[in-house]
This record gives structure tokens, C-alpha cells and sequence, in this order.
């Protein structure tokens, strides 16, 4: 779901968003590969 998520959101948005909720809690590889 975080994979699909990435595509939807732009990173504009993925800066506000990963400044509201910890790193901890959401892992965005820059390489687009698939952690989860």
C-alpha cells in the first residue's frame, strides 16, 4: 500500500506528510524499491 501511496502522492506533499508523522512510522526508499 506505502508503494501505491508513492505514486499518488506527489513529494510535495510526502514533506508535509513525513514531517507530521514520525520516520519511525513511515520508511520512503528514494530508490523506489519495496521495503514493506
Amino acid at each position: 500500500m506505502a508503494s501505491l501511496a508513492e505514486r499518488l502522492v506527489p513529494d510535495e506533499l510526502w514533506e508535509l506528510f513525513r514531517r507530521v508523522v514520525p520516520p519511525t512510522e513511515v520508511v520512503r526508499p528514494q530508490g523506489g524499491g519495496r521495503r514493506r
